[in-house]
């Protein structure tokens, strides 16, 4: 069986998938940093920081910057 999915469709599966990433990853920072549970920004700086890196098109592999 083959599902046909538009674009929009994989991006808004995409935004899902990272935006669960982000708020399991919040919920272990603060399970084993339990000082930042009153850090009331912490969420949306992970949430701007993964923007970040998207935007800038960063990915998991080592490269070298040469400025």
């Amino acid at each position: 069986m083959v599902i046909k999915v538009s674009q929009e469709q994989l991006n808004k599966l995409g935004l899902s998938e990272s935006q669960q990433y982000i708020n399991e990853l919040h919920k272990l920072i603060i399970k084993h940093s339990p000082s930042l549970r009153e850090d009331s920004q912490l969420l949306q700086r992970l949430k701007d920081a993964d923007a970040f890196v998207k935007l800038n098109c960063f990915t998991d592999k080592k490269r070298w910057l040469i400025l």
